[in-house]
């Protein structure tokens, strides 16, 4: 059939001329006599002209055509989309029944439905020498085909097969075969399936955000649940592609040839089929390609009744409460596979409205597979001049806008994201949930790749504005997601004052509505809490380090305050495991900016076992707490640690002043000389004269060293008691060849006390010692002392 190519080129040329001109054109009337000159030159050679389209193949006479050719594909895709499945020519045909055909080929399958089908028109017009076939066919007659694959399936009826099954055996084998096979295979897929529908399709870059939340949305987009339903729509239960390649022996048992079934055998099969689960009946017709070859009959069977058994699912399904968004997905997976998908979608529009069934989603499904099949050239046009944006899924969507800023395509993306908020003021909910949910996945893209320059200024102007008013706790939800997601990128840029501001003016916004609307109050908390998450927190402590401090200072510490208490336990937290000293100190600034609020945090730090960050906590703690925190600070003087005990006895004094005197006076005798400094310091800035007594005997010690002896001598002076003139006395005595005395630096230590004591009867005790000092360096010392004025 090597000249069918030529044949089918003249028929394309002619219904070309047909469609863009009238019949009575002289292009329609030349091409017209071409095409019926080369149908004439076809009977010379074969007795008639039969061609028939099954699946994907194309016979002509009985033979399987190439489908290289343009115009052998594009006759049948149109005589699929018609509702038929082949035509036959007899000699005989006149140019006017050619004509007629022609014309009805080119006529689109809507209207030609409403005209009663394609063989009515040609009946209405007398045509007797062209025949066009339902998609039912019949088994050939024994005999006529071998088991060639590639032949095609007769268009005459013809006896059944002898020797086969009753039509009970025949339903019982085939309907456990079929279940066996799909329930397998679905069995199988659904752990996969449960990550939800769409999960693995991937069209949409950006989809991801919010996705599982935005089906839950989209559903009630739909049309077809309420709008307050917060939960996605799961997979559609039982789905899944099956193999059924091993159906083969099944059909070969049941007596199937190589070319359709009989009538008999063909009812048995639509009763199998139409008894099945709806989900298992969607399953078997997305997974036709995988049937075997051999017997042919089998898919043969199965495809002419694929119209039927899709419309028979989608109706059950509906009426059993599937959503028309989990029958979404597995429909348009049945649909990619026939390229008479125009016919199957009438005939499901048929049976839903006659059964009372919303019928709109199975036309916008043909047109969201057209959709996947545009260039994007097309598709804008569709979106941006037909309005056909909100009919496309979430998924398809954002893939849209995706691929739009993928390619620099700014001022398109503008346009449509400006369509999106100009939706945000729709009186209808289901429009602006649409929009909530696209949004809150573009703005997922803020970060990166990024938006083009100005569309984030008014994104987020639009959404504040709408997260004010909007009435319906679903719709505001996608809003919320977007919101955060914006938040989100400006922590990490580390723009806080904008952050402030933005919480600030939702909060005053809300603050406006009259009525008691607690989910409004509970989403705004869920922006609050969003930047509170661990990773915002550190991204913003991060930013202390910046080399500026004054900008620091300026610019991040007010964000620390604004976040509060979770904050400060995430910077007292980082101050426990940063081991670089410089980041440290940066991280005791930040916790001193927030004053009394970081107190909870500091207290917990006292008992971690990181000796550095109890230090730090105790330093920070006077600042944020007053003296009911002494409790939490005494027990630290005997921390294994030095540096922490010297830091508890400053802590101690500034939060307990006079009353830490005690305790520090029971540490004097049991701790090290380091922190035994720190607590003569602070009984120096006591002055307290219960203290003389326990200086004294440490600086008349002559066993203690003799830095903590004039150390003690230097704190009698500051307390300044007459108590201590003995002491000083005592310790400046001279050595001598035959008693004991004092070093020089002891000497010269208790003169400086004895002279801070700044009383009559101290200074005349010092000239004494002076005066009964013999002439050298130390009395040239001790003078100079008494001569001078010791402050206090």
């Amino acid at each position: 059939m090597k000249d069918f190519p030529r044949l089918a080129q003249t028929m394309s040329v002619a219904l070309k001329a047909l469609q863009m001109y009238t019949e009575a054109h002289p292009r329609t009337q030349e091409a017209a006599a071409i095409a019926h000159a080369t149908l004439v030159l076809w009977f010379s050679t074969h007795p008639k002209l039969q061609f028939v389209v099954t699946g994907t193949k194309v016979f002509v006479d009985g033979e399987l055509q190439e489908t290289r050719s343009p115009h052998v594909v594009g006759l049948a895709k149109l005589v699929a989309e018609r509702g038929i499945s082949g035509f036959t020519f007899e000699p005989g045909v006149s140019p006017a029944e050619y004509l007629v055909f022609l014309a009805a080929l080119g006529t689109r399958p809507q209207v030609l439905e409403e005209q009663g089908g394609f063989e009515a028109v040609l009946r209405a017009a007398g045509v007797l020498h062209i025949k066009v076939a339902q998609t039912r066919y019949q088994e050939i007659r024994e005999g006529e085909q071998s088991g060639s694959g590639d032949q095609a399936p007769a268009l005459n009826p013809a006896a059944p097969a002898q020797g086969a099954m009753s039509a009970g055996d025949l339903v019982k084998f085939l309907r456990e075969a079929l279940m066996l096979s799909i329930t397998q295979a679905t069995s199988a897929a659904e752990p996969a399936a449960e990550a939800g529908p769409g999960a693995d399709r991937g069209r949409g870059k950006g989809g991801g955000q919010g996705s599982e939340e935005g089906r839950g949305l989209e559903s009630a987009a739909k049309g077809g649940q309420d709008a307050g339903d917060e939960q996605g729509p799961g997979p559609l239960p039982g789905f899944g592609p099956a193999d059924l390649s091993g159906l083969g022996p099944v059909g070969r048992e049941l007596g199937l040839g190589e070319g359709m079934p009989s009538p008999a055998r063909m009812g048995v099969l639509r009763q199998i089929l139409l008894d099945l689960p709806p989900a298992v009946q969607l399953s078997l017709l997305a997974s036709l390609a995988t049937l075997p070859d051999h017997p042919a009959g089998l898919s043969l069977g199965i495809r002419a009744l694929a119209g039927e058994v899709l419309a028979s699912a989608t109706s059950q399904a509906l009426a059993e409460g599937i959503s028309w968004a989990q029958l979404q997905g597995p429909i348009k997976d049945v649909l990619r596979h026939f390229p008479e998908r125009g016919s199957l979608v009438r005939a499901l529009t048929a049976r839903l409205t006659t059964s009372g069934q919303d019928a709109s989603q199975a036309e916008l499904l043909l047109h969201l597979l057209e959709w996947e099949e545009m260039s994007l050239e097309a598709k804008l046009v569709k979106v941006l001049e037909d309005g056909f944006f909100f009919e496309l899924t979430l998924e398809e969507r954002l893939a849209l806008l995706r691929e739009l800023l993928d390619l620099r395509r700014f001022d398109e993306f503008q346009r449509i994201q400006d369509v999106l908020i100009e939706t945000l003021r729709s009186e209808q909910p289901g429009q602006r949930l649409k929009a909530t949910q696209t949004l809150a996945g573009v703005a997922h893209w803020v970060e990166a790749p990024g938006l083009p320059p100005g569309a984030e200024a008014g994104l987020l102007e639009a959404l504040r504005a709408h997260f004010a008013w909007e009435p319906e706790p679903p719709v505001l939800r996608g809003t919320t997601q977007a919101l955060e997601s914006l938040l989100t990128a400006l922590v990490h840029r580390g723009e806080f004052h904008a952050i402030i501001s933005e919480v600030q003016e939702l909060n005053s916004l809300c603050a406006f509505l009259h009525e008691d609307q607690p989910w409004r109050k509970e989403a705004l908390g869920q922006l609050c809490a969003a930047l509170i998450r661990p990773e915002l927190l550190d991204a913003a402590i991060d930013r202390t380090f910046d080399p500026d401090r004054k900008s620091v200072v300026r610019d991040v510490h007010p964000y620390l305050v604004f976040l509060g208490a979770p904050m400060a336990q995430q910077l007292v937290d980082r101050l426990g495991a940063e081991n670089d000293r410089t980041r440290r100190g940066r991280l005791v600034e930040a916790v001193r900016s927030l004053g009394s609020v970081a107190l909870p945090a500091l207290q917990e730090a006292l008992q971690s076992p990181a000796w550095y960050l109890v230090r730090n906590a105790l330093t920070l703690l006077p600042e944020v707490a007053d003296a009911d925190q002494v409790p939490a600070v005494t027990p630290l003087l005997r921390h294994p640690e030095p540096r922490v005990r010297r830091t508890a006895v400053r802590a101690l004094w500034k939060l307990a002043g006079p009353a830490a005197e005690h305790a520090l006076l029971a540490r004097m005798k049991d701790t090290d000389a380091e922190t035994l400094q720190e607590i003569l310091f602070v009984l120096g800035q006591l002055r307290s004269e219960s203290c003389v007594g326990p200086v004294t005997e440490l600086a008349k010690d002559k066993r203690v060293v003799e830095r903590l002896r004039i150390q003690a001598l230097e704190t009698l002076g500051q307390i300044g008691s007459p108590k201590s003139i003995p002491v000083f006395l005592e310790c400046l005595r001279r050595k001598g060849f035959f008693s004991s005395g004092e070093p020089s630096a002891i000497r010269l230590a208790s003169a400086k006390g004895l002279a801070a004591l700044q009383t009559p009867e101290a200074r005349e005790a010092l000239k004494r010692v002076v005066e009964g000092e013999p002439r050298g360096a130390e009395r040239d010392e001790l003078r100079l002392i008494l001569e001078q004025r010791v402050e206090p």
